[in-house]
């Protein structure tokens, strides 16, 4: 029984990092005007609808229906992970330090 239950939690341990290492190889930014998407180190263009394993929507226009049905409309240079969950504003990353940036 003390195997089983040590089994289990390692297990659930290798689910939750293999889950955490996919959400940072996966990402989705609205760039000048586009919906881009970052997958295992490749960016491109979603020109489609997209669906992830989990069941979040990620859409040309930017629209994002996470798996509860709530809807995010991301603003350019907003990204956010696999798991809909908005990361590092991505428009602040272009701009030179000390410069004011227009939003």
């Amino acid at each position: 029984m003390k195997r089983f239950i040590a089994f289990l939690a390692l297990s659930i341990s290798i689910s939750a990092l293999a889950l955490a290492q996919s959400s940072k190889e996966f990402t989705v930014v609205r760039k000048n005007g586009k919906t881009m998407m970052t997958k295992d180190g490749k960016t491109s263009e979603i020109k489609d609808q997209v669906t992830t394993a989990n069941g979040h929507i990620f859409k040309p226009s930017g629209t994002v229906i996470l798996n509860t049905g709530i809807s995010i409309e991301l603003k350019e240079g907003e990204a956010v992970d696999m798991n809909g969950k908005k990361i590092a504003d991505q428009s602040q990353k272009s701009s030179a330090p000390g410069k004011a940036t227009n939003k």
